[in-house]
């Protein structure tokens, strides 16, 4: 009942750019404030830094043209100090879908946004509970998270949303026969391979954390991409070690002539070079809190 009153109000009501005052729905604004996001827009267009939240002005670069790029930072966030994480998670349920579709509207916002998601969800839900990592297919299939009034699973935002409809056991060669309608609505319009070294599954073989931001996402990801396989992949003149999610995703690489030139590309394999590759063991213990720094 609660939560068909706040839909009700936002209904009517959204937040003005000027000072807070409601506009009734129809009546010209620049942009939706959900409610609890505080807008950092200006009537010229700038950023007012003095409304910003405490966790906005600890995160540089927010978008505040975009709120719920925002919202999924200070969502990690709070996920790394320990802060309340209950009213982000409820924020999200009342997000109106139409509103999410329509903010995120490229690729870069889609995997700014549910890169995070999923990293904050996938530490929130073992944080909470650590026992459901004992049947991880069971743990990542389910669905215990709700985002605009769509209930999904940690596997819906990997393999749905930013592997644009991949099943799941396929090494990524396979798309899924009938994505459902929410799915191809949500989902990116390509496979980024780089989003595989920014996914946190709340494993010790896991990328670590960072908060992702739209506008500097492609420098993030090959950040990401460089310091992962930089620790993991070894190179002994014949054959190259990788990491283990290189062949369960294997075709978003591109397959084995992709994954050698990835390697060539970041250093770690000379150019000209053909090595046999050897995928590592994945070291699934639990492993919360990993976070860059």
């Amino acid at each position: 009942m609660q939560h068909f009153f706040l839909l009700s109000l936002m209904h009517i009501f959204t937040l003005s750019p000027t000072g807070g005052q409601p506009v009734r729905s129809g009546e010209q604004h620049n942009h939706m404030v959900l409610p609890g996001i505080v807008d950092t827009k200006q009537p010229d267009g700038k950023t007012n830094d003095q409304t910003m939240s405490p966790i906005s002005k600890s995160l540089p670069g927010l978008t505040p043209s975009r709120p719920l790029v925002q919202l999924s930072q200070e969502f990690v966030y709070a996920s790394r100090t320990g802060e309340n994480t209950e009213v982000f998670i409820e924020k999200f349920k009342l997000i109106p879908f139409d509103e999410l579709t329509s903010q995120l509207d490229s690729d870069r916002e889609k995997k700014a946004f549910w890169i995070n998601l999923y990293n904050g969800f996938t530490q929130v839900l073992l944080k909470k509970n650590p026992e459901k990592y004992q049947d991880k297919g069971n743990f990542f299939k389910t669905r215990a998270i709700e985002i605009a009034g769509k209930m999904m699973s940690l596997d819906d935002i990997e393999h749905g949303i930013l592997r644009r409809s991949k099943t799941k056991w396929s090494l990524g060669y396979v798309n899924k026969l009938f994505p459902g309608k929410d799915e191809k609505t949500l989902r990116v319009s390509a496979t980024d391979y780089r989003i595989h070294f920014a996914l946190n599954c709340g494993a010790k073989s896991c990328p670590p954390i960072a908060f992702y931001k739209t506008e500097s996402l492609d420098q993030q990801l090959d950040l990401a991409t460089q310091s992962y396989l930089g620790g993991e992949a070894i190179y002994d003149g014949k054959t190259v070690q990788v990491p283990a999610i290189l062949s369960w995703f294997r075709a978003d690489f591109g397959g084995k002539k992709g994954i050698i030139r990835l390697l060539q590309k970041e250093g770690i394999v000379p150019e000209g070079v053909k090595p046999g590759i050897v995928f590592k063991t994945y070291d699934w213990s639990i492993y919360l809190n990993n976070y860059t720094n």
